[in-house]
């Protein structure tokens, strides 16, 4: 008999970033998403659904995930790297939900238009993440350097 491949769940770490970050920089008034997961295939590093109101992240960072776990489970301190790129991905997921966030207020506007751009400006920092200023021409690749663009 052919063993057939288990339905994926989405994922209990980008779930729990969520909500940290919910709590953090929304003041938790944001609805929990139906799904936060990885997702092979995409071209952007992050993505959300309108539709439904799922959070994607570009499956190529799922590293970041299994680093976190193993770091937890030898009880060692992440390495610099692991650090970077855990920010990386907080950042990614930041970037969305506040899409997510426009959405849910009832933005029409543009994804990277002026409102993108005050939101992103107006949440509240947290000490050990200080994200840069949004700008009309650094709003679609917000809170990353110029290199770096997302969806």
């Amino acid at each position: 008999m052919q063993e057939l491949n288990p339905i994926p769940t989405p994922s209990d770490f980008l779930m729990d970033q969520w909500r940290k970050l919910n709590d953090d920089h929304f003041g938790g008034r944001l609805q929990e998403p139906p799904e936060v997961d990885w997702v092979e295939g995409i071209s952007a590093f992050g993505q959300f659904g309108r539709v439904f109101g799922a959070i994607g992240i570009n499956a190529q960072f799922r590293d970041v995930e299994e680093s976190v776990r193993a770091a937890k489970v030898s009880k060692r301190m992440p390495t610099d790297e692991e650090c970077a790129r855990l920010v990386f991905v907080l950042g990614i997921l930041l970037h969305e939900m506040v899409h997510q966030a426009l959405h849910s207020d009832g933005s029409r506007s543009g994804a990277h238009a002026d409102e993108f751009v005050a939101m992103a400006n107006s949440i509240d920092q947290v000490a050990e993440l200080k994200w840069p200023v949004c700008t009309a021409d650094n709003a679609a690749r917000w809170p990353f350097p110029e290199q770096v663009e997302l969806d």
